[in-house]
Protein backbone atom coordinates (compact mmCIF):
# COMPACT_ATOMS: atom_id res chain seq x y z
CA UNK A 1 0.00 0.00 0.00
CA UNK A 2 1.47 2.94 -0.95
CA UNK A 3 0.08 6.86 0.42
CA UNK A 4 -0.72 10.27 -2.43
CA UNK A 5 0.11 13.55 -1.13
CA UNK A 6 -3.28 14.92 -1.20
CA UNK A 7 -2.26 18.09 1.30
CA UNK A 8 0.45 19.69 3.38
CA UNK A 9 0.34 21.77 6.47
CA UNK A 10 1.92 22.91 9.57
CA UNK A 11 -0.48 20.64 11.57
CA UNK A 12 -0.50 17.77 9.66
CA UNK A 13 0.71 16.02 6.36
CA UNK A 14 -2.55 14.33 4.24
CA UNK A 15 -2.54 11.48 2.58
CA UNK A 16 -4.84 9.03 0.19
CA UNK A 17 -4.27 5.68 1.05
CA UNK A 18 -3.35 3.73 -2.76
CA UNK A 19 -3.74 -0.23 -2.91
CA UNK A 20 -4.10 -2.22 -5.63
CA UNK A 21 -3.03 0.14 -7.78
CA UNK A 22 -5.69 2.34 -7.15
CA UNK A 23 -6.79 4.80 -5.01
CA UNK A 24 -10.23 4.95 -4.36
CA UNK A 25 -10.04 8.29 -2.09
CA UNK A 26 -8.60 10.02 -5.36
CA UNK A 27 -10.85 8.55 -7.90
CA UNK A 28 -13.78 9.56 -5.46
CA UNK A 29 -12.85 13.21 -5.96
CA UNK A 30 -11.79 13.08 -9.39
CA UNK A 31 -15.84 11.59 -10.37
CA UNK A 32 -17.36 14.04 -7.50
CA UNK A 33 -14.89 17.52 -9.60
CA UNK A 34 -16.96 15.95 -12.50
CA UNK A 35 -20.93 16.34 -11.18
CA UNK A 36 -20.33 18.91 -8.37
CA UNK A 37 -17.50 21.19 -8.56
CA UNK A 38 -18.55 23.44 -5.55
CA UNK A 39 -18.53 20.54 -3.08
CA UNK A 40 -14.86 19.56 -4.45
CA UNK A 41 -14.05 23.01 -3.71
CA UNK A 42 -15.37 23.11 -0.37
CA UNK A 43 -13.66 19.77 0.06
CA UNK A 44 -10.63 21.07 -0.71
CA UNK A 45 -10.60 23.75 1.49
CA UNK A 46 -11.49 21.39 4.35
CA UNK A 47 -8.49 19.43 4.07
CA UNK A 48 -5.97 22.75 3.58
CA UNK A 49 -7.76 23.95 6.44
CA UNK A 50 -6.93 20.81 8.59
CA UNK A 51 -3.53 20.06 7.26
CA UNK A 52 -2.83 23.79 8.81
CA UNK A 53 -4.91 24.07 11.46
CA UNK A 54 -5.74 20.28 12.57
CA UNK A 55 -8.97 18.80 12.85
CA UNK A 56 -11.73 20.71 15.51
CA UNK A 57 -12.05 18.11 18.23
CA UNK A 58 -15.10 19.57 19.59
CA UNK A 59 -17.24 19.38 16.40
CA UNK A 60 -18.56 16.54 15.06
CA UNK A 61 -20.11 18.30 11.86
CA UNK A 62 -16.96 18.18 10.70
CA UNK A 63 -15.77 14.89 11.61
CA UNK A 64 -16.41 12.28 13.95
CA UNK A 65 -15.04 8.90 15.66
CA UNK A 66 -16.89 5.89 13.31
CA UNK A 67 -14.89 2.81 14.88
CA UNK A 68 -12.04 2.02 16.71
CA UNK A 69 -9.24 3.60 14.46
CA UNK A 70 -11.19 5.41 11.52
CA UNK A 71 -12.71 9.17 11.33
CA UNK A 72 -15.29 10.46 9.35
CA UNK A 73 -14.78 13.89 7.28
CA UNK A 74 -18.38 15.50 6.39
CA UNK A 75 -18.05 17.98 3.74
CA UNK A 76 -22.09 18.72 2.78
CA UNK A 77 -23.32 15.05 1.90
CA UNK A 78 -19.41 13.86 0.94
CA UNK A 79 -17.90 11.44 3.62
CA UNK A 80 -14.21 10.89 3.71
CA UNK A 81 -12.95 7.89 6.05
CA UNK A 82 -9.47 8.56 7.47
CA UNK A 83 -7.55 7.57 10.51
CA UNK A 84 -4.60 8.78 12.25
CA UNK A 85 -1.17 7.80 11.49
CA UNK A 86 2.88 9.18 11.63
CA UNK A 87 4.47 9.48 8.29
CA UNK A 88 8.56 10.34 8.54
CA UNK A 89 8.09 11.27 12.33
CA UNK A 90 4.65 13.69 11.49
CA UNK A 91 1.65 13.36 12.16
CA UNK A 92 -0.14 12.56 9.23
CA UNK A 93 -3.90 11.57 8.43
CA UNK A 94 -4.37 8.88 5.96
CA UNK A 95 -7.81 9.36 3.73
CA UNK A 96 -8.92 5.47 2.81
CA UNK A 97 -11.49 6.67 0.52
CA UNK A 98 -14.97 8.29 0.18
CA UNK A 99 -18.51 8.28 -0.81
CA UNK A 100 -21.90 10.44 -0.95
CA UNK A 101 -23.82 10.02 1.89
CA UNK A 102 -26.93 7.38 1.22
CA UNK A 103 -28.74 4.96 3.66
CA UNK A 104 -27.89 4.12 7.28
CA UNK A 105 -26.52 0.36 6.08
CA UNK A 106 -24.65 1.58 3.36
CA UNK A 107 -22.96 3.80 5.66
CA UNK A 108 -22.17 0.69 7.73
CA UNK A 109 -20.94 -0.76 5.41
CA UNK A 110 -18.49 1.68 4.04
CA UNK A 111 -17.23 2.10 7.73
CA UNK A 112 -16.31 -1.73 7.87
CA UNK A 113 -14.33 -0.97 4.40
CA UNK A 114 -12.40 1.99 6.32
CA UNK A 115 -11.43 -0.36 9.30
CA UNK A 116 -10.36 -3.18 6.79
CA UNK A 117 -8.01 -0.80 5.36
CA UNK A 118 -6.85 0.76 8.28
CA UNK A 119 -5.98 -3.19 9.48
CA UNK A 120 -4.35 -3.90 6.07
CA UNK A 121 -2.04 -0.68 5.84
CA UNK A 122 -0.87 -1.20 9.40
CA UNK A 123 0.20 -4.49 9.04
CA UNK A 124 2.26 -3.46 6.30
CA UNK A 125 3.95 -0.98 8.75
Amino acid sequence: MQLEPVAQGPRHAIYALAHGGRCQAIRFLSDLEKSDLNLTHAIAQRLRSIANEGIPSYNETVSRKVSDHCYELKVGRARLFWFYWTVSDRPAIIITHGWLKGPDKEQQRQIAAAERLFVEYTQTR
